[in-house]
């Protein structure tokens, strides 16, 4: 017990002190959680709760584009569903799609909330656009700021 001990404690020790810092007043509730916990650097783990913010507003946002009684796929769609208060279906996994021909795996939903950042070890950032030939229109952009240059946190789109 005491090898194991020892062995953890050093490795551990960054995210002990973490839960003792600061977090800014409006990412309070973020502190508790992995992206901030888990980081070990400070400016780490404030990118990482500033990301998990847009992509929880992300959600948010996208419930005034789905109808209700409607349903969108997501990377991350138990989130989804919680935050936007629709129904969400996970992406089918990149590999196991076949010929790269994604459309015929989406027949539930006719919407999809695209994560542009690399949260899910299964799904490459904006997946699975690329797939979608065009055959989709933008509903919504979230941004990390209110700059037009601002980097694309998610967005939702609506499949033709």
């Amino acid at each position: 017990i005491i090898i194991v001990l020892a062995i953890c404690f050093p490795t551990n020790l960054y995210a002990i002190n973490r839960l003792f810092l600061k977090t800014p007043a409006d990412l309070q509730v973020y502190k508790y959680t992995r992206f901030w916990v888990t980081q070990k650097a400070d400016i780490n783990a404030l990118s990482s709760i500033q990301i998990m913010d847009k992509m929880t507003q992300s959600y948010v946002e996208s419930n005034r584009y789905i109808p209700e009684g409607e349903c969108v796929y997501s990377v991350h769609y138990e989130k989804l569903m919680f935050d936007a208060r629709r129904l969400a279906f996970p992406l089918p996994l990149p590999e196991d799609i076949v010929n790269h021909d994604i459309a015929s795996y989406l027949n539930e939903c006719k919407y999809i909330h695209i994560n542009n950042t690399n949260s899910h070890p299964y799904f490459p950032g904006g997946y699975p656009v690329d797939l979608l030939h065009d055959n989709f229109k933008y509903l919504m952009y979230t941004r990390m700021t209110n700059d037009i240059n601002s980097p694309v946190v998610g967005a939702l789109i609506e499949l033709d």
